[in-house]
């Protein structure tokens, strides 16, 4: 979705500029519904729905990989940690 909303944005700003592009694309996604929903945003530009996974580096071993720490659930605006 990121990528249509991206390019539509370019469309109504009729720009590449980052600060027009961003400018455009909320008024852009006022009316789009893409693969994964209707797009809202927070007052920071974020995506406003949605849980979000939070990550951390992990050593096990002397091998590091990622691991999931928690969610943050945006029905009760908490995190859950694992």
């Amino acid at each position: 979705d990121i990528v249509w909303a991206y390019a539509l944005s370019i469309l109504q700003a009729n720009s590449t500029s980052p600060t027009a592009v961003r400018a455009a694309m909320p008024g852009v996604l006022e009316n789009y519904y893409g693969a994964s929903g209707a797009i809202e945003l927070d007052v920071n530009g974020d995506r406003k729905a949605g849980d979000y996974f939070i990550w951390e580096i992990e050593e096990v071993d002397g091998v590091y990989s990622w691991t999931l720490a928690g969610t943050w659930l945006l029905a009760t605006d908490t995190v859950v940690w694992d």
